[in-house]
């Protein structure tokens, strides 16, 4: 009757709930009693506080610090950031693997949050990514799309603002035979020449089929492109690569006297073809090679500035592409990188 706004106090009886029930679920049948009990005591002590604070609203109404609820479907961006009308507005959410049911059933705003990015998992663990096309690559995988729509459409009915995490790095097993998958990097993320044709013609086709699906959901609130990115991830030392970083070099220096004075003394290269990158020791894998670089007089400051300004030059191109790609279909909706902390390798 006095309209006080009690968000923080559904959000404790909602985290009791779900409490008590995963306590069932999980706790009882492995006897993790003295889990059970912590877990109780803290869910008596936040409710009694709940209540005190409740009665304490009741009996000075100037207490109310109204929780805004914006409609997410209204979400723009501006001077670096999301708003609704005038209001700033701070997206906050998981990021998490679930299925549509279990999206529906998490009801995330009564936790507080306005905010999801999806990986979209069906029940048999198929993520979203390039795999979902047939070695044709003319098609998705039509279960898996309208699972995802789904999950939007849950989304909308919530009022939560949808990220969208493109995985390019679960790429279909037809590409593992072209000459851009390159194995063995961090987990098995970005397992590609970022720079190879073959690459850019899968990562496209994917996006072409993709974007056009889901662009217009009006929670749509951004592409993730690429995400966990570490720098060892797209360090590459086949012939492909290679020729690159030379003709890389040849741009950046123009003779390859100035190459060889600015690398040292070392250096005495007669032409650009000649160039090696700094060595990465034989069946050592790229995660570990930070902590085995070469002494600075075997391998020069100036070469392994190079090389990695290059590996980096290689990755800024691929992901300016991908957001011209996405923004020949989608004008609109935020575009952005998740990159682990340290990307630039130390």
């Amino acid at each position: 009757k006095k309209k006080l706004d009690s968000t923080y106090q559904r959000l404790v009886l909602s985290i009791g709930r779900r409490f008590l029930g995963w306590m069932r679920q999980e706790d009882l049948p492995q006897k993790r009693y003295l889990s059970i009990g912590k877990t109780l005591d803290f869910l008596e002590t936040s409710v009694e506080r709940s209540i005190r604070s409740s009665r304490g609203l009741l009996a000075d109404p100037s207490l109310n610090r109204p929780v805004p609820r914006y409609d997410m479907s209204k979400l723009t961006t501006r001077d670096g950031g999301f708003f609704v009308g005038e209001n700033p507005v701070f997206l906050f959410g998981p990021v998490a693997w679930f299925s549509a049911r279990e999206f529906e059933d998490a009801k995330l705003g009564e936790l507080g949050f306005n905010a999801y990015e999806g990986f979209m998992m069906q029940p048999d663990s198929a993520s979203l990514g390039p795999w979902w096309m047939p070695p044709d690559g003319n098609s998705l995988d039509s279960s898996k799309l309208k699972e995802m729509k789904a999950q939007m459409d849950v989304a909308v009915r919530q009022n939560i603002a949808y990220g969208v995490l493109l995985s390019l790095h679960y790429i279909p097993e037809w590409f593992k035979a072209t000459e851009a998958y390159k194995p063995g990097s961090h987990n098995e993320c970005f397992p590609f020449l970022v720079d190879h044709p073959a690459t850019k013609k899968m990562v496209k086709n994917y996006l072409d089929l993709l974007i056009p699906q889901i662009k217009d959901y009006p929670v749509l609130a951004w592409y993730s492109f690429l995400n966990e990115m570490v720098h060892w991830d797209f360090v590459d030392y086949s012939e492909y690569s290679l020729n690159n970083f030379r003709k890389w070099l040849q741009r950046r220096y123009g003779k390859i006297e100035v190459l060889n004075r600015l690398w040292g003394a070392n250096y005495n290269y007669d032409s650009f073809s000649q160039v090696q990158p700094p060595p990465r020791p034989e069946g050592v894998p790229l995660k570990k090679l930070r902590s085995l670089l070469p002494s600075v007089d075997e391998v020069s400051d100036a070469a392994w500035y190079d090389w990695q300004c290059f590996n980096e030059y290689r990755v800024n191109e691929f992901v300016r592409w991908g957001k011209s790609v996405i923004r020949s279909m989608d004008p609109v909706t935020p575009f952005m990188v998740e990159a682990y902390p340290g990307f630039r390798g130390g």
